[in-house]
């Protein structure tokens, strides 16, 4: 999901607690315009749905750099709730050149 226009691209990455999105969109979008209204394009992802066990932190942090690098974002924020903020420090571990 995406929302706001700006020319720095927020990446949020809810906790395990939200099975998706998308049901939950008008609420994210309403929770967060604060970024979208200052300057940020603001993307929030889902898990992979067919993730098998183990589905590490590490895999899951690798999926969405994979993504961010398909959809050539650059100049990255990160902001991860719950076990979110484990995905995102292990983003930045794994991509620190590219991540704000």
């Amino acid at each position: 999901m995406k929302f706001g226009s700006g020319d720095r691209n927020l990446i949020i990455i809810p906790g395990l607690n939200v099975k998706s999105i998308l049901t939950m969109a008008d609420v994210i979008v309403q929770g967060n315009s604060i970024f979208s209204k200052n300057g940020f394009s603001v993307y929030v992802f889902d898990r992979r749905e067919d993730a098998s066990y183990p589905y590490s932190i590490e895999q899951m942090a690798s999926d969405t750099l994979y993504v961010l690098m398909e959809l050539a974002l650059e100049n990255l924020y990160l902001y991860g709730h719950s076990q979110g903020v484990m995905i995102t420090q292990s983003m930045v571990l794994q991509e620190q050149e590219r991540i704000n």
